[in-house]
């Protein structure tokens, strides 16, 4: 069970810090990852060597902030310490699963953090986990620069939607404008993330259209991409970045749901909503998340069932 600590310590706790290893969580979104270089770029500043752990492959749209690492990280070292961010779980962390017990510190804002790690910085309110990174690196005493700010810009804005979510807050404008002091082509980022479609993601919407089904008087949406359908469209793990809100994006409908088949009899589900606790519908089945975000991975389940089966549970917040 972690012990909860402030911003003043957890910086301690990064100072006094060595060889460290930081953890992002499976299939790594704009926040985990902003989290992880935003934090990676710091300990450095400071002198400390770190390096960034991510069981998943990082996808193309976030070369701004891999590249740079790439050509300046040493990876030379085992980590003698171990930090995660973003990561709600110990399932989360994907292969790096059985380091959860050794991780020093956890910096989150997942009301479902499971209290893993020794030490929980944790902030619920915040949309995002790297406004916390930012003000931990404010208390450092650690000068940001323009890659910094880029990896903070990207986990607010990802995580909020480029801030159309609604758990935006007058503090997530306010981090974003503290970045936007420093320069990182905030125009070219905003257009790779939120406006560039390839043709694989058209392909993919598509798919997610043709698959539509409303339930309760319109109010539900469920989307299923099979396996066959996500080959068909030759979607790899980028395109999915943004298909998880899709269905939410129709008029009318409350609660929006992705069904992403991953193997036989085994699926991710996606759930955003409006008003309904999308986190209280996925810890039904092992998951979590937030409010108005929140997932769960399903196996051994037919896929007729699993949509009973969810349903019944959204039902019930309705």
């Amino acid at each position: 069970m972690s012990n909860y600590v402030t911003v003043p310590e957890a910086a301690e706790i990064l100072r006094r810090s060595r060889d460290v290893g930081i953890i992002c969580h499976r299939r790594p979104d704009g926040d985990t990852l902003g989290s992880a270089y935003a934090l990676w770029a710091c300990l450095g500043k400071m002198g400390i060597r770190s390096r960034i752990l991510c069981c998943d492959e990082v996808t193309p749209n976030f070369s701004v902030l891999k590249n740079p690492y790439l050509e300046k990280a040493d990876e030379s070292f085992d980590p003698l310490t171990y930090i995660v961010v973003d990561v709600a779980s110990e399932k989360m962390m994907g292969s790096y699963e059985p380091l959860a017990q050794r991780c020093v510190l956890c910096i989150d804002h997942h009301g479902s953090n499971t209290r893993y790690a020794q030490n929980l910085l944790l902030d619920p309110g915040a949309a995002a986990c790297c406004e916390i990174i930012w003000d931990v690196i404010a208390c450092l005493g650690v000068e940001a620069d323009g890659y910094i700010a880029a990896a903070v810009y990207i986990g607010v804005s990802t995580d909020t939607g480029c801030f159309r979510f609604r758990n935006t807050t007058r503090r997530t404008h306010e981090v974003a404008a503290e970045t936007m002091r420093y320069e990182f082509g905030v125009g070219e980022i905003n257009n790779r993330l939120f406006e560039q479609k390839s043709r694989k993601m058209l392909a993919l919407e598509k798919a997610a259209l043709d698959s539509a089904e409303f339930f309760f008087d319109g109010a539900v949406t469920l989307i299923t991409l099979t396996s066959e359908t996500i080959a068909a469209t030759g979607a790899g793990p980028e395109e999915f970045d943004g298909i998880s809100a899709f269905a939410r994006t129709i008029e009318g409908v409350e609660v929006g749901v992705t069904i992403r088949q991953t193997g036989e009899d085994s699926y991710k589900v996606s759930v955003r909503s409006r008003n309904v606790d999308s986190a209280a519908i996925c810890a039904a089945f092992g998951g979590g998340g937030h409010h108005g975000a929140a997932g769960c991975d399903v196996a051994g389940t037919r896929l007729d069932e699993l949509k009973t089966r969810l349903l019944e549970e959204i039902g019930k917040s309705l």
